[in-house]
């Protein structure tokens, strides 16, 4: 197959060919093998079945966590490594904790010895 060449722009006004048949008709299994000759493995359906995917919640009510420990806003991010002002700006609906801070906040609500004990021996 002859290399074409063009510019960006020629290449940007072209408009794709897509066989939507073919398309259609590609497995997982050839996704899969494609995905490793170029260099990209991937999970298999399987392994995805079997994965159990970690999915933090949308929304963390931290002042009921830290209220059911007992804790003052400045206790509670100083023992589990948080900033004083970013529990505050939580709490009162300024900010809103990102996918870490909730899957964090999540294992507080489960287990806050454990967290405690793990962030202790950090």
């Amino acid at each position: 197959m002859p290399i074409v060449r063009m510019s960006l722009a020629e290449a940007m006004k072209r408009k794709p060919k897509i066989d939507r048949r073919r398309v259609k008709a590609t497995t997982e299994a050839d996704i899969e093998r494609q995905a490793i000759e170029d260099g990209h493995p991937t999970l298999s359906a399987r392994d995805l079945r079997r994965a159990r995917l970690v999915m933090p919640p949308s929304e963390v009510d931290v002042r009921a966590i830290r209220r059911r420990l007992q804790l003052s806003q400045r206790a509670f991010a100083l023992k589990f490594g948080l900033s004083p002002r970013t529990v505050q700006e939580w709490e009162q609906g300024r900010a809103q904790p990102d996918r870490p801070a909730r899957l964090l906040l999540a294992m507080i609500a489960r287990a806050p010895k454990t967290v405690e004990r793990v962030l202790r021996q950090l």
